[in-house]
């Protein structure tokens, strides 16, 4: 009977490209007196590539080049492969790295500013146990080698890795549909970064934990899904004000004031900030929220700030290594 499921379903996934010929719609093609709307073409085609990718779960594909199936429902990008086969920085591009940021954190400090160097984990990174059984791991943690050619140099690292391996026993810290880390994840490393700055702030710990929207990865390969991911976001109450409206966390400047601290500090992030953001908001006393990792030495004066956070997904991690990266 299970190979004859198995049989079953392979066949229909091999005819789904022909079923779904009809909703292969370009909707710059129809005319304005089109019979039928381009916006329903395109709800039908999107119900359709929705549709295929759950067909296709059954035998371990997601139906999107960019999405990896993983057990237990965990997806994963496929741009992340690369570092987890042990294709991340290479000796020379650490050094180079290590160079960099060696020289922000003088830049710094000759002002009287303090560094503290982020680098977010890759999900498989946190959970190798999840990734499907054929892709196997490098034999050494790409980003375990570079935050601890880092720390060797004598920057201040949050080594987010270690904190996330060891915090999972508690509960999941990464989204099963989405890459980021949940709001778990994310406080757990805002409880590392309080404890570097030496700054007596509320742990958020036993907080309950709210549901978000669907995860970025369910999205690129089920564009048609609403489910909501679990333990998205903190419900605490806020008590931080912003300096001007924010429209969303991916403005590329956020400023922000509360009276929870006295501490003062600059975080230069990527989409991985998000999950910080709710926990810093209403702890930091002077916070500077920034997409721009361009002269951060700058930014900092500019801000007027005694801390600066420089955070990276290790997926990204080159990033840093273009010219004009943190420092001019």
């Amino acid at each position: 009977m299970g190979k004859r499921l198995f049989v079953f379903l392979a066949i229909l996934v091999l005819a789904l490209p022909a079923v779904l010929v009809p909703f292969h719609v370009d909707i710059r093609t129809y005319r304005a007196d089109a019979a039928v709307s381009p916006a329903e073409h395109l709800a039908l085609r999107t119900a359709a590539i929705t549709g295929r990718s759950r067909l296709l779960t059954a035998i371990g594909e997601t139906g999107s080049q960019q999405v990896v199936a993983g057990k237990e429902d965990f997806l994963f990008f496929a741009e992340t492969l690369p570092d987890f086969q042990g294709g991340g920085l290479t000796d020379g591009e650490t050094q180079v790295l290590t160079e960099k940021l060696l020289a922000l954190q003088q830049a710094l400090a000759d002002e009287g500013r303090e560094l503290i160097v982020l680098i977010a984990p890759n999900k498989n990174a946190i959970y190798p146990e999840m990734m499907p059984l054929h892709i196997l791991p490098a034999e050494t943690d790409g980003l375990a080698r570079v935050n601890a050619a880092l720390a060797e140099a004598g920057l201040n690292v949050l080594d987010a890795r270690a904190i996330l391996l060891a915090g999972k026993a508690e509960g999941l810290v990464y989204f099963r549909g989405d890459s980021h880390w949940n709001a778990r994840g994310a406080r757990l490393v805002y409880q590392e970064l309080m404890r570097m700055t030496g700054t007596s702030a509320p742990d958020y710990a036993g907080v309950p934990l709210k549901e978000g929207q669907a995860g970025d990865l369910t999205l690129l390969c089920q564009p048609g899904t609403s489910p909501m991911e679990a333990d998205a976001e903190p419900d605490i109450p806020r008590v931080y004000r912003t300096q001007r409206p924010m429209r969303s966390l991916n403005d590329a400047r956020i400023q922000t004031t509360s009276e929870t601290t006295p501490l003062s500090m600059l975080v230069v992030r990527d989409s991985f900030g998000a999950g910080l953001f709710p926990y810093l908001a209403n702890t930091v006393g002077k916070l500077v929220f920034s997409r721009s990792d361009e002269d951060v030495a700058h930014q900092a004066a500019g801000a007027g700030v005694d801390w600066v956070v420089v955070e990276v997904v290790q997926r990204n991690l080159r990033d840093w290594l273009r010219d004009g990266a943190l420092i001019p």
